[in-house]
C-alpha cells in the first residue's frame, strides 16, 4: 500500500518522470459511468456515505441516501445538491457518493468531468481513500484529485495524505491550480 502512495504523490505534484509512470495500461477502460439514465445512481456502481457527523470536518449537513433532492440523474448529468433544510439535526442536507467495494484499483487513471458549485460553505470534492474497513486515516491514505473550497473561487487543490505526509503533523503535500471558470463549465480532473 505504500508503494502505491509514493507513486501517485510523486504524479499529483508533478516531481515524477515526464514518461507516463510503467504500471499504467494505456487506453483499458476498466470502469465508467456516463450518467445516461435518468433518477438515483446505479446502485451497482455507487453507495452513499450517510449521516450527520462531519467525517472530522465539521461539516454542516446531513448526507441522505436514496434521496434526489440531493443525488440524481438528469439528461446525462449527475447533480449532487446541497440544500438549506433542517435533516437529523442538521441544518443541510446534501449526497456523499463513493464506489468502496464497487470500484477499487490499485493503479490506474481517473478521470471526472465536473462543474463545481459556487458559494462561500461549499467544498466539492473528487477524492480516493483506500478500501481497509476500518479507514485508518491517514495510515491507509487519502488523495483528493480536486477540491475546491468556496471561500477561494476559482482555486483548485490536489492533495496527498499518508501517514507520513498529512496536515495534522505539518507536512502534507499539495499543489493548488487557478480554473476561474470552474463554476461555470464543466472541466475534466484527473489523476494517473
Amino acid at each position: 500500500m505504500k508503494n502505491w502512495l509514493v507513486l501517485f504523490m510523486m504524479a499529483a505534484l508533478g516531481m515524477g518522470a515526464e514518461q507516463p509512470l510503467p504500471f499504467v495500461q494505456q487506453g483499458k477502460l476498466v470502469w465508467s459511468d456516463e450518467f445516461d439514465r435518468e433518477g438515483l445512481p446505479d446502485v451497482a456502481k455507487w453507495s452513499y456515505d450517510v449521516g450527520g457527523s462531519g467525517w472530522g470536518n465539521n461539516e454542516l449537513q446531513y448526507y441522505t441516501h436514496d434521496r434526489p433532492e440531493n443525488a440524481r440523474i438528469e439528461k446525462g448529468i449527475l447533480h449532487i445538491e446541497a440544500r438549506k433544510e433542517s435533516w437529523e439535526g442538521k441544518p443541510y442536507t446534501s449526497a456523499r457518493l463513493v464506489t468502496k467495494g464497487k470500484g477499487d484499483w490499485q493503479y490506474g487513471k481517473v478521470e471526472v468531468r465536473a462543474k463545481l458549485p459556487k458559494g462561500r460553505g461549499t467544498w466539492p470534492a473528487i477524492w480516493m481513500l483506500a478500501s481497509t474497513t476500518p479507514l485508518r486515516w491517514p495510515d491507509d491514505g487519502e488523495i483528493d484529485i480536486m477540491e475546491q473550497v468556496g471561500f477561494d473561487p476559482g482555486i483548485i487543490h490536489g492533495t496527498i495524505h499518508c501517514k507520513k505526509y498529512n496536515h495534522i503533523i505539518g507536512t502534507q503535500k499539495a499543489a493548488t491550480r487557478q480554473v476561474p471558470d470552474c463554476s461555470d463549465k464543466f472541466h475534466v480532473y484527473s489523476f494517473e
